[in-house]
């Protein structure tokens, strides 16, 4: 065996991955970690008909009319089914801390310094993005309730909006007004030409 392959041996036994049950139980969080960052909602490993069933309840709950109502209700129910998730996580963190506390009389002081630094930092990243996707729900669902709020004060005063006029239909409406007023004004016809006012007799007499 050549001396890079041992060296190479040697390292790998060194990062086998964590070794403790509190590092393995840590670790074990780091692939739902990432789904607080999805862009879907729904994680492929969780259930589609229960994410279904959910976002169906909130829009026969808050009854959304038209594509903007639609979006917030959208908004709302993907940051609660976002916050079920956050929840689980808290609880698994906080509960691993709890075991954390109580192993440490036989771990190392290093060892447990750095496994409850890490747990620590993942308790409060957690409670920041619970407290992030609370607000945006809040903040969407007042949002949807000024949208109802207006709509119905419009169905109740019967208000129908007026399309306005553009320049380009500005400038049709005043081609057309001007075609009805020539077509209303009576036609000119050419003065006829002036007649003298003395007959060849005082054209002679003049001339004379």
């Amino acid at each position: 065996m050549t001396p890079l392959t041992e060296r190479n041996r040697q390292n790998s036994q060194k990062s086998c991955g964590p070794r403790t049950e509190t590092g393995k139980a840590r670790s074990s969080q780091n692939a739902l970690k990432n789904g607080l960052y999805a862009v879907s909602a729904k994680l492929p490993s969780e259930d589609q008909e229960l994410y279904l069933a959910h976002s169906a309840a909130f829009v026969a709950d808050l009854n959304p009319q038209g594509a903007a109502q639609q979006a917030l209700v959208e908004i709302i129910s993907d940051n609660t089914w976002r916050l079920r998730r956050v929840r689980v996580l808290l609880e698994a963190q906080t509960s691993l801390l709890i075991r954390l506390v109580d192993s440490a009389a036989q771990m190392s002081p290093q060892a447990y310094h750095r496994d409850e630094t890490a747990t620590t930092r993942s308790l409060e990243s957690l409670s920041r993005h619970e407290q992030r996707m609370q607000n945006g729900m809040v903040k969407a669902l007042k949002q949807l309730k000024e949208l109802q709020k207006e709509a119905a004060r419009e169905s109740e005063s019967g208000f129908v909006p007026t399309p306005q006029k553009t320049p380009q239909n500005k400038t049709a409406a005043s081609a057309s007004s001007g075609a009805n007023a020539t077509q209303s004004e009576p036609g000119i016809t050419p003065q006829a030409p002036l007649t003298p006012a003395f007959d060849n007799q005082d054209a002679q007499k003049v001339a004379a």
